[in-house]
């Protein structure tokens, strides 16, 4: 099993294959890589299926979403963030003051294991609205 820095966050993890969200089971203490495995979406060997597949999790400040081993910013289109976001709100009832997060910078990371977010797109609510914004990062 991978080496796991999030054990202390209650979250639910996801992945995007192609167009499509897939989530875990809330609140699981799992990385990515072991929940991707226990899927049969990879072996223990593949390290493709990580750096091709934006991912991401949900907690109690936000919804962050990555891409590769080094948690950079997805390669998605505008239309599949929105898509992604509107379904997770709509799956998962969230609160929309909740930001949105994209990829990860490598610095210090915090006592429960986070990396600051490379770019923070705002509250849910606004993250539609930031049509210029959002274009400048994707």
């Amino acid at each position: 099993m991978s080496k796991f820095h999030l054990e202390n966050i209650k979250r639910t993890i996801f992945v995007i294959i192609g167009e499509k969200l897939f989530l875990s089971i809330p609140n699981q203490k799992i990385s990515h890589k072991d929940w991707f495995i226990k899927e049969k979406w990879m072996n223990s060997d593949d390290k493709s299926f990580i750096e091709n597949h934006p991912r991401g999790y949900i907690d109690s400040e936000g919804i962050y979403i990555y891409q590769g081993y080094k948690a950079h910013s997805p390669k998605i289109s505008k239309k599949l963030l929105e898509k992604t976001v509107k379904e997770l709100c709509l799956k998962k009832n969230l609160n929309e003051k909740l930001h949105v997060f994209l990829g990860t910078v490598d610095s210090q990371k915090s006592k429960n294991g986070k990396k600051p977010p490379e770019h923070d797109l705002g509250p849910i609510s606004c993250v539609f609205k930031k049509t210029e914004d959002l274009q400048k990062v994707l």
